[in-house]
């Protein structure tokens, strides 16, 4: 391992990491206001966040009562544990609450791309 120092900062090289980021636009019928929008979104992040040890907020759509977009952060070593990862959080989501997806999207970052 090598130690970099920038700016009285330390920095420590683990090897490789790779940064995961998935995208969840979500259509939430059952919502009829704000507050219940808000009571879904926050039991999705908060199961998701405690569940799977990763950061997670709503991202856009505040200010719509039906669609929320969260996003869901990640670090690991490789690309394919990210994906195992979000594949099971999309799927627990789809499965535990009454919401539809308009669109999932993974994103990918590593030193080397």
């Amino acid at each position: 391992m090598k130690n970099l120092q920038v700016n009285g900062i330390y920095f420590c090289d683990v090897g490789k990491m790779i940064l995961g980021l998935l995208e969840l636009d979500l259509h939430i019928p059952e919502s009829h206001s704000l507050k219940d929008k808000r009571s879904i979104v926050k039991s999705i992040i908060s199961k998701i966040r405690n569940k799977y040890n990763v950061s997670v907020g709503e991202m856009e759509h505040q200010d719509l009562c039906q669609r929320a977009l969260i996003g869901i952060v990640c670090v690991s070593q490789n690309e394919h544990d990210l994906r195992r990862i979000f594949g099971r959080i999309e799927q627990e989501v789809f499965d535990m609450y009454l919401v539809e997806k308009i669109q999932g999207k993974i994103s990918v970052f590593s030193p080397d791309s």
